[in-house]
């Protein structure tokens, strides 16, 4: 048999992407069964005992879907990897190849190196009793979520060190790539919000756009993944702190801190502009620093693109009291630019001014109801150190109106950079 006696399924309609898949793997010295169908698929999985399979989604007889849900009805995840390799990219062909069990997903066209390391990360996984116990407890509706949350916890490739934060949609982790031993941050959808399909939409949602961004000022999102029912995706490692903690921890920052920063985070933000995507969850939990300056946007749960319908579960309303643009307040969904100029200069006003522009000790709707019917104050009631310059930047990113905030990124910049540009020194 082949190379450490593994035997790999592969099942696609199209000759010429068997023929491909086999040139590639043969010389890995991996042993290569074909099928032309699902059918077929079925019963070389059965007869031939593979190791790993990799399917196309679209095929005659039984497609790919309908052969991972035959054939899940039998072999867990974890006794059978399967690889769907697939022209289709869109986030429904994503959800539905999950659903039904696909441990990894790969497009077409692939790169030879990729189908390889992928490939071999399947063969080479290892699955102990605790991440055993972990997949049979999400197979399981009435398992508690608080499964996903044990140290030392495997996750595809990656090793669950430690915590880091947890939230609405999931819980961040610090984790360990098993075959490199660099560190990553890993962030896990929670097991029972995996059950329901609109949540893996929006979650997927959220790292696909993430993995489109490459700016020095955002996270990196380089993998994703699935851990029995569990979907997870993996991000550059941050050991840095939010701005968030910072200031609540050490008060304001300084004013030279607020204008780079806002600089650095408008440059991120016109960027994911251009490439047409609104974060519109601009807010300081969601800036990490890091102690040199340099700065970088994460979280994009409620990212969407400006062309598309907002990403909302019925009856969930999107946004952060005290962050969130008045208009989306009054009910108005315009996909605009300006929904996240709003949402950085309330986040620089925090900055600057060691608190939230409305009373921070409002909660829920009232805190909405201040938004959209007064002003923001002035950052000079609370820090009487901030520059007129800089608080009336503050205040045109914050107006109530959207048209009379700045039209894009690029203007507040502009405004922001003229404000360095004076000299302040405090």
């Amino acid at each position: 048999m082949g190379k450490a006696g593994m035997r790999i399924l592969v099942i696609d309609d199209e000759e010429a992407v068997r023929s491909l898949i086999r040139e590639f793997l043969e010389p890995e010295e991996y042993e290569v069964i074909e099928a032309a169908n699902g059918v077929e698929g079925v019963q070389k999985t059965f007869s031939d005992a593979p190791d790993l399979v990799l399917t196309d989604i679209r095929m005659p007889d039984m497609d790919g879907i309908a052969y991972l849900e035959r054939v899940r009805s039998q072999l867990p995840a974890s006794r059978l990897p399967v690889i769907v390799v697939s022209a289709f990219g869109t986030e429904e062909h994503i959800v539905r190849a999950f659903h039904a069990g696909a441990t990894d997903y790969i497009f077409k066209p692939f790169r030879n190196v990729e189908l390889q390391a992928r490939v071999r990360m399947a063969l080479k996984k290892t699955i102990p009793s605790p991440m055993l116990d972990g997949l049979a407890a999400l197979e399981n509706p009435q398992a508690p979520a608080e499964v996903l949350r044990r140290e030392l916890l495997d996750v595809g490739k990656y090793r669950i060190l430690s915590e880091i934060a947890s939230g609405g949609q999931g819980t961040v982790y610090l984790a360990r790539h098993q075959a490199f031993g660099t560190e990553v941050t890993v962030k896990i959808l929670d097991p029972v919000l995996a059950r329901n399909p609109d949540h893996v939409f929006r979650f997927l949602r959220e790292v696909r756009i993430a993995a489109q961004m490459d700016h020095p000022h955002i996270v990196r999102v380089f993998d994703l993944g699935l851990a029995g029912r569990g979907y997870f995706y993996a991000m550059e490692r941050l050991p840095w702190r939010s701005l968030q903690e910072e200031v609540l921890e050490g008060g304001p920052k300084t004013e030279r801190e607020v204008v780079e920063t806002g600089i650095r985070l408008a440059s991120a933000l016109g960027y994911m502009h251009a490439k047409g995507f609104l974060h519109r969850d601009v807010k300081p939990a969601n800036i990490l620093r890091a102690e040199d300056g340099r700065v970088k946007l994460i979280d994009f749960g409620l990212a969407c693109s400006m062309e598309e319908d907002r990403i909302t579960l019925k009856g969930t309303f999107l946004g952060t009291p005290g962050y969130v643009a008045p208009e989306s307040i009054r009910g108005k969904w315009d996909l605009d630019p300006r929904l996240d100029v709003y949402g950085l200069g309330a986040t620089l006003f925090f900055a600057a001014a060691g608190r939230q522009a409305f009373d921070p000790e409002t909660k829920g709707r009232l805190k909405f109801l201040m938004q959209a019917l007064e002003p923001p104050p002035d950052p000079r009631e609370f820090n009487p150190c901030i520059s007129e310059a800089l608080a009336t930047t503050i205040a045109k990113m914050m107006a109530r109106e959207k048209d009379d905030r700045f039209g894009a990124m690029e203007e507040v910049s502009a405004a922001l950079s003229a404000c360095k540009d004076i000299g302040l020194k405090r």
